[in-house]
């Protein structure tokens, strides 16, 4: 369930730049910066790869991160649980916690996910979409009720599963060392109607469908004057 307030804190991307950090900084909210995984260096400040929100201030933290979390989020009174996986160098290995929930589903590539981290989401009574795509929680905003994404596959098994989703193209998204970024990856979600991204949205070549979308959904954004980047989600700690 998302939030009507600002988050304590944020886990950002180690490789944020000063002009993102400044805007967090001017909301009142902490930074958490994230650990440096054992993956591809390009991706290994990545959150997304490493840590995943249970919700109940309850995360689950990768093998190889788990101690750098449990002493950075202990005083956001978070309750870290260890996974059964490191972030591994290449893919499918280094995408093991890259999971989102909507609804009463989680979205994965079966394949990939965490043993652990499925076992947790089963506990919640959620059951379990199985697609293509591993980076799912790369690949998509998501909201309570709906979710942006640019992943076709994503966007098919969602209408197969009669859950509200849009297709966003990602062309224009900055990841270095990569042809694209993806959309997820230069977002995150800070209050129940605000979404904070990483530079300027106007780099998106579909900028404007994603804009119509949000301003139909009532959804406010806010972003600094720099370059809009994939730096692995922005992951809020209420």
């Amino acid at each position: 369930m998302l939030e009507e307030n600002y988050p304590k804190a944020l886990i950002l991307s180690y490789k944020a730049d000063d002009k993102l950090i400044e805007l967090i900084k001017s909301l009142g909210i902490d930074i958490v910066f994230s650990a440096k995984s054992g993956s591809d260096e390009r991706i290994a400040d990545h959150p997304d790869l490493q840590i995943f929100p249970l919700g109940d201030n309850t995360f689950m933290a990768s093998k190889d991160t788990y101690d750098y979390y449990s002493d950075k989020l202990g005083a956001y009174g978070v309750k870290l649980i260890i996974g059964d996986s490191p972030v591994g160098m290449v893919y499918p290995d280094d995408c093991k916690y890259n999971v989102f929930e909507i609804k009463d589903r989680f979205v994965c590539k079966k394949e990939a996910v965490d043993d652990l981290l499925k076992m947790e989401l089963e506990k919640k009574n959620l059951s379990m979409i199985d697609q293509n795509q591993g980076y799912a929680k790369c690949m998509s905003i998501v909201f309570d009720d709906f979710v942006i994404t640019c992943d076709r596959s994503i966007n098919k098994a969602l209408n197969e599963a009669n859950i509200e989703n849009y297709f966003v193209s990602p062309e224009g998204i900055d990841l270095d060392g990569f042809k694209s970024g993806f959309l997820g990856g230069c977002c995150g979600i800070i209050k129940s109607r605000k979404i904070l991204f990483t530079g300027d949205i106007n780099q998106i070549k579909d900028v404007d469908s994603l804009t119509k979308i949000l301003r139909d959904k009532d959804i406010e954004w806010i972003y600094p004057d720099s370059r809009l980047v994939d730096l692995g989600s922005i992951i809020p700690i209420y």
